[in-house]
């Protein structure tokens, strides 16, 4: 959506621009008719120049006859010269006369057409700025949409699941640790218990105590540090990136950037080895209150003991003798008993949320985009669409043999509101609301049941529905931008896994809204199989600049 705004935004931009140029190619064209005239009229003056040049060398010419008529009786001789060279002159004269007057009259015809182009062209440039300028009044100051990124779906839906993964990190560590914790507790009792006769021979030699339980202690110690610095290596490095592109199935994420968390790591491990150091002590604390004596001697086992069970006659008749003795030393040794419940537990746990997370990720994908999202290609129009408009758009996909069947639809962003609940969703708007099943299965999840989408009401997605804490029946407030609201009932409930939608009708929405639809988005299915065919297509598409991308 933010896109499609910046898009709007930069199409009113390059807009401004080039009326912008074609004022200036006006205002170019209005200058150099200019130029024209101002050079006709420096011709003009030219001539006239050459016309006053003409009549003056008449009036000398003339006044050279009167020189002649004057000296007219100083000689006939010096007469029939000067009158012949006077004639001569004249006539000289009258033809530069008669050619100036030509050139005189072709230069004000030239000026004439000129000023005619000149002027044509002056009205022409006139006009060009005109209609730039009503183009330019009849522009709508563009609508600014200022969101910060928690209106974004996609960020909202990807926060969610690092909530649910930090609430899972919660709880498995406490798993770790005590299971770690029994572990450990075990297998030092068991070893001390192995080494009892050395333990109580050391002790009978002198050693003290804290000698004698360093070797356990520091057993406990270095297998916990090694397997914690071992872990923290493995948990900074693997785990971060398998859970993270796990995710990339369903986000467009960047890179995974890793980064060592010191004091997570100092912490976890030290309650890690704390936790199988302090096991270590206990176990070993346990044998070393007794005597050399009493250590040098096997230990005794630990007395039978009626349980519980044992007195529930009908039942315990029912048990063969393994199953009795097994029962019996589930209560004689609860430590073993505790660590199996809690190792099981933890373990079962972890395979549980692993296979949910696998569920909900790859599986949820698959349902999505092969069972709810039939189609195969979505294409943004770069000119929206009217509900009774064939133009090169619809032509393209037309002429494409490999497009088996379209559909153009119009989708918004809108804010639901019932019961104190607010939600944002986004609004399909199909063109045919018969066939947008073709392209995207409305159905009821448990009973697979269709969901007709009419001019009653509209179809919310499941999840948004039990957001919004609405069934079939009840009404909801619709709101897009600022100044569109109104009420619609829901008719339908769908299944949906992947962000929240609400379909509606255009004839419900144009009654809702009190405006028709526009569409700006086709969905396409295509008899394609692979990328290069798909690529093939969009380029097709693309190539009659009629699609912003598909």
């Amino acid at each position: 959506r933010r896109q499609r705004q910046m898009c709007i935004r930069d199409r009113t931009e390059e807009q401004k621009t080039a009326m912008t140029l074609q004022l200036k190619q006006g205002q170019a064209q209005l200058q150099q008719a200019k130029e024209q005239i101002a050079a006709s009229e420096q011709q003009l003056e030219a001539q006239k120049k050459a016309l006053s040049d003409a009549e003056a060398k008449l009036a000398a010419t003339k006044k050279s006859l009167d020189a002649g008529w004057a000296s007219l009786n100083e000689g006939n001789c010096k007469l029939t010269k000067q009158e012949k060279e006077g004639r001569a002159q004249l006539e000289d004269s009258r033809e530069k006369l008669d050619e100036g007057w030509q050139e005189l009259a072709k230069a004000k015809e030239e000026y004439e057409k000129g000023k005619a182009e000149s002027d044509a062209k002056l009205k022409d440039a006139e006009a060009k700025l005109n209609d730039a300028q009503k183009q330019i009044d009849s522009l709508k100051e563009p609508k600014w949409y200022v969101l910060d990124r928690n209106t974004n779906a996609g960020f909202v839906e990807y926060g969610q699941a690092a909530d649910r993964m930090n609430a899972i990190s919660k709880v498995f560590p406490v798993f770790f640790f005590l299971i770690a914790a029994l572990v450990c507790l075990t297998t030092m009792t068991r070893m001390v218990d192995e080494q009892r006769s050395f333990v109580g021979t050391v002790k009978a030699l002198g050693y003290s105590k804290l000698k004698v339980a360093s070797k356990y202690l520091w057993y406990a110690a270095s297998a916990s540090i090694l397997g914690s610095t071992a872990g923290v290596l493995i948990g900074f490095k693997v785990f971060p990136t398998v859970i993270f592109n796990a995710y990339r199935i369903m986000f467009t994420l960047p890179p995974v950037i890793l980064t060592f968390d010191k004091p997570l790591a100092l912490i976890s491990g030290a309650i890690a080895v704390a936790a199988t150091t302090l096991s270590a002590y206990v176990a070993v604390n346990s044998e070393l209150l007794l005597t050399p004596a009493l250590l040098m001697r096997p230990k005794a086992p630990k007395p039978g003991k009626r349980i519980f069970m044992e007195r529930v006659s009908f039942v315990w008749k029912c048990l063969s003798f393994i199953q009795k003795v097994t029962v019996r030393n589930l209560f004689r040794y609860k430590k073993r008993f505790l660590m199996t419940i809690l190792g099981v537990s933890g373990c079962t746990a972890l395979l549980v949320a692993g296979f949910g997370l696998k569920d909900s990720i790859s599986d949820i994908v698959g349902k999505q985009y092969s069972e709810i999202f039939t189609y195969q290609m979505s294409a943004d129009l770069n000119e929206k669409l009217g509900q009774n408009s064939d133009t090169d758009i619809t032509e393209a996909f037309k002429a494409d043999s490999r497009i088996t069947d379209w559909l153009p639809i119009k989708t918004k962003s809108v804010t639901l509101t019932a019961h104190n609940h607010v939600m944002d969703a986004n609004a399909f708007v199909p063109l045919d609301s018969e066939r947008i099943g073709k392209f995207i299965s409305l159905r009821d999840r448990n009973t697979k049941e269709p969901q007709p989408l009419t001019e009653q009401g509209v179809v919310l997605t499941e999840k948004l529905a039990r957001k919004l804490g609405v069934s079939k029946g009840e009404m909801v407030s619709v709101k897009e931008g600022e100044t569109l609201k109104g009420e619609v009932k829901v008719i339908g409930i769908t299944e949906n896994y992947i962000d929240h939608y609400m379909y509606i009708s255009p004839a419900l929405y144009e009654k809702v809204f009190g405006e028709a639809p526009e569409f700006e988005r086709i969905l396409g299915k295509t008899n394609l199989s692979g990328e290069a065919a798909e690529d093939s297509v969009a380029n097709h598409l693309l190539s009659h600049n009629c699609l912003l991308y598909t």
